[in-house]
């Protein structure tokens, strides 16, 4: 629910950019909106224009503190982080 609520928010947001630079006079130019996340626990973004090259060159690696110390799984930390944009996750279970 939340990331497809965000995703609807990047469209509006791209439209009141496009608007609000038509309406000034700005020439047409290739811009995407960027989803920023908001500092601190709580989970919150905010969404602002951003050059396509400024996008494009944005790669991330998951941070070190995500990643299990086996390499073959992931953290709490990074389960509380995801929590909030991909909602309940499923249980897993282990097979003996």
């Amino acid at each position: 629910p939340v990331d497809a609520a965000e995703a609807r928010a990047v469209g509006e947001a791209g439209m009141r950019h496009a608007l609000a630079e038509a309406a000034a006079g700005a020439p047409a130019r290739a811009a995407t909106i960027a989803i920023v996340r908001a500092k601190g626990r709580k989970y919150g973004v905010s969404f602002e224009p951003a050059p396509v090259q400024a996008a494009a060159k944005e790669t991330r690696s998951l941070p070190g503190e995500f990643i299990a110390a086996g390499a073959n799984d992931v953290t709490d930390a990074f389960l509380e982080w995801a929590r909030p944009i991909v909602g309940p996750l499923p249980q897993c279970e282990v097979f003996n």
